[in-house]
């Protein structure tokens, strides 16, 4: 359900593109308010949103990759290193 004054998930999905989701907030968060159509307060929270979202599917994925008892932690830190070196 969207915020009060937040246009619907999808429109916002649409707004908020993935170099939005990777750069600095502060300096997206206005070109993310015009194209929703809100202020820039709105647009952090719900660029904040989505990255809390993005993190916790794209943990419980990777976790599904793994056995029983295996560090996620560790798991992540070394896909992160390996994608880094690409």
């Amino acid at each position: 359900m969207p915020s009060p004054g937040m246009p619907n998930t999808r429109g916002t999905l649409h707004a908020i593109n993935f170099s939005t989701i990777t750069s600095d907030v502060v300096h997206a968060g206005s070109a993310v308010a015009s194209r929703l159509g809100v202020n820039e307060g709105a647009a952090r929270v719900a660029v904040h949103r989505l990255r809390k979202r993005v993190r916790d599917i794209y943990r419980q994925e990777i976790s599904h990759t793994l056995a029983n008892g295996a560090d996620l932690d560790t798991e992540l830190r070394q896909l992160a290193a390996a994608l880094a070196r690409k």
